[in-house]
């Protein structure tokens, strides 16, 4: 998928931004913060969702994981758009 945002000139964005977020979850029905193939994770709902919203493929890096079920407070991720 390509960026279809644009600046203020009307330009698509030529460098792109490293972005922090700081996030607080429930992970009961989660396998994990990690991606794992045909699974439902944190991780890879963030990248679905992210990817959806900004219409640009989004890779998610998080600084920790969580297993199966653990919930978080407070845990760093970053992703480049």
């Amino acid at each position: 998928m390509r960026n279809k945002l644009s600046t203020a000139s009307g330009q698509l964005p030529t460098e792109r931004r490293n972005l922090k977020l700081t996030l607080e979850y429930l992970g009961t029905n989660y396998h994990g913060f990690q991606r794992q193939p045909g699974l439902v994770t944190i991780q890879s709902e963030l990248e679905r969702v992210l990817s959806l919203l900004l219409r640009d493929e989004v890779k998610v890096i998080g600084a920790g994981r969580t297993d199966a079920g653990v919930h978080a407070a407070e845990q760093v991720v970053s992703f480049k758009t």
